[in-house]
């Protein structure tokens, strides 16, 4: 867990990676997110958000965010729209500094609390303390503040509170539990760390003495050891839950009278294996378990849910899971996987909440399902049966680096079926993110689908597909299909042929070079009374999808064409030309090209060595060499591991041109290719013995490709993240000069891979990565007034 000392003291000049992330500020879903962070402000990743339940339309969130560095690090954001429009400001108080750990409440009568640990790392008078403040108004102003918990010179860490909603004579009690360590971290056996209690019970302005209620005393460590993350809730006759963990199991307590007296012995939950600790702690989070108890009227009232992420299908397969018990707490279900993918993916950091109308069970996590595991989405997981099921849908797809801090935890809060999880995208190990809210007002049936790429590999294909379709699905002749047809013929279909919760694997056959091949997914519910499509917009019923979508998805397998000159050798002169053309009467379109050739030459330095076609004039090498001789058998490819400015003469196997040839990607194949060989120095003279041209063709170029873009825009690179070779697409709606240059995390300009005129359209370019190292890079788009920079994860 990164040290919130460190967090308030790191300040970090790091202008130009800051300038190029700020510019990101969209994402693209199903479901509509909205940033609350206003101009310039970016905040860590804890965050918390309540509704109001007198008033749905009003929000509150709390955030950590480094305001001033001396006056607060604390800040509070309100909606009145319900999540559309944000304002906010610090949190400040006149006897303290709020510190971290924002934790917001809504009372039954609609006001807001902000609890929040206060004066870290702050000697002399002003020791560590909690802090309490109220609003009245749905967020818009705080009162000055209460300090509670003064128990200096121990130290608090991750206050979580909450409110009790009953009808109760607790009715609209505070409760609030955190980790009370006698030292902050201490490896000193003497020195302990407990789950510590108070309460209010008039609306903040005081708070009772604290006690411990944990039983038994963790270290101070702040590892698996300490009881780090506490969470209470109530339910729904004034009973005060709460539970934490210790060394790798979860622990529980109660109280049935308003936290005056508790259990004599804690009760044991479950294990949590590998702990709160989890992977990569000090940069990603931690991974405590959060509580909720059902206190509306549905079939489930009382139930005490407690979810958490744990390693027990192996460290490299973290997962969500949900216990339960209907007995307050004496009895407890065996844990039940709440993401319903497949294996081997990273599920992280879950919050959970119980909607106080429905009873439906709400639960957010990071998760990595679509991606490398060191990459994440957000994800919302609905149980509507009391947690024996649950539907996963993805409510945003740009991509979540899990190496930066996540922080402790994130927020989800439903009333009524209006859902608003609270999430933050990390902006880089310095502590900064944007945090956004994503409108969930009716749960939409979809189906999560990554299309294949188009290649050059003729084996059959697979096509995962996720579910997320609140009824049961149809099973036997009404089951899930992919329906797939190869260039004009007719369609036909497959069943999965395995599935795995919600996760159906479909695989289309092999096919040969050239082939195109046209697919979409369909799925119904069991009743035959809704269908869904992907690409959306198919219909039929039993069986689904017999009706194609007005759009479908495109792959090709690509054919290789090879072509050598026939006219050769040609001498090389004194500052002179030597042109050699290709002629191509072949129809296509490229998708990369390579170029091969033997160059006899005392002198290299003395060539500039160049490929034209279509208007395009690539530069392979420019003087290079100076003083040695001869290219031989020397292949010009983007995707070689080694540049060729960094070889040295004879230049002989695989090199990067110094000009990428992926400016020639969708160019039609047939033309006259011209290969021409400048000899820019007197002295030495040559012969171009051979050269020869390859390439990979597709047979069309897409709909999307053909059509004149309305916008600018810079498309994610995909594979992201990826290894040797990533695509980059870009759209320009009118001609002008493009410039496409990779930064790495210290701003450093790393390469330019597109600087010239281009007509509108649709493009594409290949970043290979050579000799970089893993990491995070960057990537700026200038073309006219439009400028965008994207990230982009290097994984050797």
């Amino acid at each position: 867990m990164l040290q919130r000392l460190e967090m308030k003291k790191f300040i970090f000049d790091f202008t130009v990676i800051l300038s190029m992330l700020f510019l990101q500020n969209t994402f693209i879903s199903q479901y509509q997110s909205y940033k609350i962070n206003p101009g310039n402000q970016y905040f860590y990743s804890e965050v918390c958000i309540k509704i109001n339940p007198k008033n749905s339309n009003q929000l509150v969130a709390g955030v950590m965010g480094e305001y001033t560095g001396t006056t607060s690090v604390m800040g509070y954001y309100y909606t009145t729209n319900s999540g559309v429009n944000w304002s906010g400001g610090p949190i400040t108080c006149d006897f303290a500094q709020p510190g971290s750990d924002p934790m917001i409440l809504a009372d039954t009568l609609g006001n807001f609390y902000y609890i929040c640990c206060a004066n870290w790392g702050i000697t002399g008078p002003n020791l560590d303390k909690l802090l309490c403040f109220k609003s009245t108004n749905g967020g818009a102003n705080w009162s000055g503040g209460t300090a509670f918990a003064l128990m200096a010179p121990q130290m608090d860490d991750m206050p979580m509170a909450c409110v009790d909603m009953s009808n109760s004579r607790y009715g609209n009690n505070i409760y609030v539990t955190w980790d009370l360590y006698d030292k902050y971290p201490s490896a000193n056996p003497l020195d302990s760390c407990y789950v510590a209690f108070c309460r209010s019970t008039n609306s903040g302005a005081s708070f009772s003495t604290p006690v411990h209620i944990s039983r038994i005393a963790g270290t101070a460590k702040c590892d698996n050891s300490s009881p780090e993350g506490t969470s209470p809730c109530t339910g729904p006759n004034g009973e005060v839950y709460v539970c934490w963990p210790l060394n790798e199991t979860i622990m529980f307590n109660r109280s049935t009278n308003a936290g005056v007296n508790w259990l004599y012995n804690d009760i044991y939950v479950c294990n949590q294996v590998g702990g709160w600790v989890g992977l990569n702690a000090n940069s990603s989070g931690n991974w405590s378990p959060v509580s909720a108890c059902d206190i509306s009227n549905s079939p489930y009232r009382g139930t005490i849910y407690i979810c958490f992420a744990d390693q027990r299908n192996g460290p490299n397969d973290r997962d969500i899971w949900l216990v339960k018990s209907t007995n307050q707490g004496n009895n407890w279900s065996a844990p039940k996987r709440v993401n319903n993918d497949g294996a081997g993916n990273d599920q992280r950091m879950p919050w959970i909440c119980v909607d106080k109308e429905t009873g439906y069970v709400w639960i957010v996590f990071y998760d990595s399902r679509y991606n490398a595991a060191s990459m994440s989405n957000v994800f919302v997981a609905r149980s509507t049966d009391g947690g024996n099921t649950f539907q996963n849908v993805r409510i945003n797809t740009t991509n979540i680096y899990n190496g930066y801090y996540l922080g402790e935890y994130m927020g989800i809060d439903a009333v009524n079926n209006k859902v608003r999880p609270l999430w933050a995208r990390p902006l880089g190990v310095f502590g900064y993110a944007e945090v956004y809210t994503t409108i969930i007002d009716t749960l939409l049936s979809s189906i999560e689908h990554m299309p294949i790429q188009s290649s050059k590999d003729t084996s059959r294909k697979t096509a995962i597909a996720y579910m997320n379709i609140p009824s049961p699905i149809g099973t036997g002749t009404n089951a899930p299909r992919l329906y797939y047809k190869t260039g004009n013929n007719s369609y036909q279909y497959v069943n999965a042929f395995s599935i795995t919760a919600a996760q159906y694997n479909f695989q289309i056959p092999g096919q040969s070079a050239g082939t195109n091949v046209s697919y979409y997914i369909a799925a119904q519910d069991s009743a035959g009374t809704s269908i869904i499509t992907y690409p959306p917009g198919g219909g039929g019923i039993n069986p689904p999808g017999t009706t194609p979508p007005p759009t479908i998805v495109y792959y090709e397998i690509f054919s290789d064409y090879n072509q050598c000159s026939n006219t050769l050798p040609k001498p090389i002169l004194d500052n002179q030309a030597t042109r050699d053309t290709i002629t191509i009467n072949r129809s296509g379109y490229v998708v990369n090209a390579k170029v091969n050739l033997t160059i006899n030459h005392p002198n290299d330095g003395d060539l500039i060595i160049q490929l034209r076609c279509s208007g395009m004039n690539v530069n392979l090498s420019q003087r290079l060499g100076e003083g040695g001789q001869n290219f031989i058998n020397t292949t010009f490819d983007d995707d070689a591991s080694v540049q060729i400015t960094q070889g040295s003469p004879p230049f002989t196997g695989a090199y990067r041109p110094q000009s990428p040839l992926n400016v020639l990607s969708n160019k039609p194949l047939s033309g006259i290719w011209t290969l021409n060989v400048i000899d820019a120095a007197s002295g030495n003279q040559g012969t171009l013995a051979n050269w020869c041209i390859m390439f990979q063709v597709k047979a069309s170029i897409s709909v999307n490709e053909e059509e004149v873009p309305v916008k600018y825009e810079l498309s994610q690179n995909y594979p992201n993240p990826f290894n040797s070779s990533t695509r980059i697409n870009y759209s320009i709606p009118k001609n002008t000069g493009v410039e496409i240059k990779i930064y790495d995390m210290l701003g450093r300009e790393i390469r330019t891979l597109v600087n010239e005129y281009q007509n509108a359209g649709n493009y594409a370019v290949i970043f290979s990565s050579g000799e970089l190292a893993s990491g995070m890079y960057f990537y700026r788009i200038k073309a006219g007034d439009f400028s965008e920079v994207k990230r982009m994860v290097l994984v050797k």
